[in-house]
C-alpha cells in the first residue's frame, strides 16, 4: 500500500486536550492503538493526495511531541495554496512538455521528414495521456471522474479521480469551502 498524504479536518477545541502529552499518554487516551495518533477521534478524513509527495510549506505540529514514521501536522490556508500552486505549476509543465511533442511531430510533417512517432521526443507522453483519458471516461467498470453521489468512503468531494489535473479541483474544493475559523486542516502521513 505505501506511505500516502491525506488531508483531513479536526475541530480546534480538540487540541486542547493534547496539550503538553507525550505520545505513551496520547495512545492510553486514545485507546493504547498504534495507529490512534493519526486517527483520533473528530478527526474526518477529506482527501487523499496520494504517495510519494511530501509539502513542507503551512505546517505545524498538532501534538507537542514528534512523531516517528507517521506525520499529524495542521496545515494552514497559505499550506494548502502552495499545494495547489505546485500541483498547477507540476500540471502545466506537464502539459507544456505534450504540447512541444506536438510541435515537433508538426514540424516534421512539414518538412516531409521521416516520422516515427515513437522516437519524437516526449510524443510517446502524449499517447500515453491520451490513451489514459480514454480509459479514465470511456471505461464503464470504473468510476467516473467525477462526483455526483454523496458517498462518504470515496474520496473527494469533486473528483474520484486521483489523476493531478481532476485532484487539483477537490484541493481548491477544499481550499474554498473549509472552516478555518472552527476547524484545524488535517496534513497526516503514514
Amino acid at each position: 500500500m505505501g506511505y500516502r498524504i491525506k488531508l483531513g479536518r479536526i475541530p480546534k477545541t480538540e487540541k486542547e486536550q493534547y496539550k503538553g502529552k507525550t505520545e505513551e499518554e496520547v495512545y492510553k487516551m486514545l485507546g493504547d492503538d498504534e495507529f490512534s495518533s493519526y486517527r483520533p477521534p473528530n478527526h474526518e478524513e477529506l482527501f487523499e493526495i496520494g504517495k510519494y509527495v511530501s509539502y513542507e510549506n503551512g505546517r505545524s505540529p498538532f501534538y507537542d511531541f514528534e512523531m516517528e514514521d507517521t506525520e499529524f501536522d495542521i496545515l494552514s490556508k497559505e499550506g494548502l495554496l502552495s499545494i495547489i500552486e505546485e500541483t498547477h505549476k507540476e500540471l502545466a509543465d506537464y502539459f507544456f512538455e505534450m504540447n512541444e511533442a506536438i510541435v515537433n511531430v508538426f514540424e516534421k510533417i512539414e518538412k516531409k521528414e521521416e516520422l516515427d512517432f515513437y522516437t519524437v521526443e516526449g510524443f510517446d507522453k502524449v499517447v500515453s495521456h491520451l490513451r489514459s483519458k480514454a480509459v479514465e471516461w470511456k471505461n464503464e467498470y470504473r468510476l467516473k471522474p467525477y462526483r455526483l453521489e454523496e458517498n462518504k468512503k470515496m474520496d473527494g468531494y469533486v473528483s474520484s479521480s486521483w489523476l493531478k489535473e481532476y485532484s487539483i479541483f477537490n484541493l481548491a474544493h477544499i481550499y474554498r469551502t473549509f472552516d478555518w475559523e472552527n476547524d484545524y486542516l488535517i496534513y497526516s502521513g503514514w
